[in-house]
């Protein structure tokens, strides 16, 4: 990909890089290809037509041109970005959500949509500030922000925002609850619970009380603690190829829960499993630290990532329309944010 340049237009028009030797647009389905050597500033024709010397091979670019009015389904499966939805409310945690998405956010790659339902014109003016207001700072990271804000329909609102992100294919969904953190009262946390229960998407939850999530992106190094169990592996391939990243050195930390016997030793089962763990981190080149756990992941999974000033805890979800009481333990008892992942085991 290092000879690839790749862009998305919705205008007619683009701007080819005087490196680019070769202009290719996709839309509706079809490749054209104009060959000759762009110059720089020049204007390439959203359907092929271009200028400079026909049949120039400068050094060797190909620049791709998708014309789409939803680029994040076409572009992102060539370029190895992810589509990123971000669920916006007037709410400190959206705020600590916004921070740590921008920290995962992988510039020129990823497409990240700031997306919230109106129901009044008022509030849609409202929201398309605030979304906007954010937009701004996830152009920092280079990525590719959009901002969509819905207007509300008749069907349960879970339903509605679970349509939208099965529309954009999306490959993560974060949003702040703050309504987890309060043990006897559901109150937005309530949208939270449903969307977890449904949607089959890797979902990031944070809440207004978790302050091990809150980082400066541009500065602070990523922590990212993944649950250890047989069918997990998915997970780890999925967090260590989307939300950590090697070159920052981002830290990777392997937990297994129960992993002790009645003498408190670790058992042989637990130990060649979390080796296998580490080495499936080293192929994705991270040097994970293995931590077994006398007790459930739920309580000293939560313990140790208070201890280590874990901003994401990373656990796999079954698939079914239920949270387990041990989930939902570990939801309102944790200070990080939450990564649940559903996933089959390959």
């Amino acid at each position: 990909m290092d000879d690839v340049l790749v862009t998305t237009i919705s205008a007619q028009e683009a701007s080819v890089p005087s490196n680019v030797s070769l202009v290719c647009t996709y839309h509706a389905g079809k490749l054209t290809t104009a060959q000759g050597r762009q110059q720089g500033g020049s204007k390439a024709q959203a359907h092929g037509r271009n200028s400079g010397t026909p049949g120039g091979r400068g050094d060797g670019k190909v620049m791709v041109i998708f014309v789409s009015d939803n680029p994040a389904t076409q572009i992102l499966r060539t370029t190895g970005g992810k589509v990123m939805v971000i669920f916006v409310s007037d709410s400190p945690a959206t705020q600590i959500s916004v921070h740590l998405a921008l920290s995962i956010m992988r510039a020129t790659k990823d497409i990240v949509y700031f997306v919230s339902v109106a129901q009044t014109k008022v509030q849609q003016v409202a929201l398309q500030e605030m979304c906007d207001k954010y937009a701004v700072q996830a152009k920092a990271t280079l990525a590719t922000p959009h901002v969509d804000i819905l207007q509300r329909d008749s069907r349960p609102l879970a339903e509605q925002l679970e349509d939208y992100v099965t529309s954009m294919k999306a490959d993560l969904v974060v949003m702040g609850s703050h309504g987890l953190s309060e043990a006897n009262s559901l109150g937005i946390g309530s949208l939270t619970l449903a969307l977890l229960k449904t949607i089959s998407k890797p979902l990031l939850v944070v809440k207004a009380n978790a302050k091990n999530a809150e980082l400066q992106w541009s500065k602070d190094k990523l922590k990212v603690m993944v649950q250890v169990e047989h069918t997990s592996r998915p997970l780890l391939h999925y967090v260590c190829s989307n939300i950590v990243l090697a070159l920052r050195y981002d830290k990777l930390l392997l937990a297994r829960g129960g992993a002790s016997d009645k003498s408190h030793q670790e058992t042989t089962m637990c130990r060649r499993l979390l080796d296998n763990f580490n080495d499936v981190a080293a192929q994705h080149h991270f040097d994970g630290s293995k931590h077994p756990l006398d007790g459930p992941w739920e309580v000293d999974g939560v313990k140790l990532a208070n201890t280590e000033k874990v901003h994401v805890m990373a656990m796999n979800q079954p698939a079914g329309r239920t949270l387990s009481e041990k989930t939902m333990k570990m939801l309102k008892s944790t200070r990080s944010a939450v990564l649940l992942f559903r996933g089959k085991e390959t």
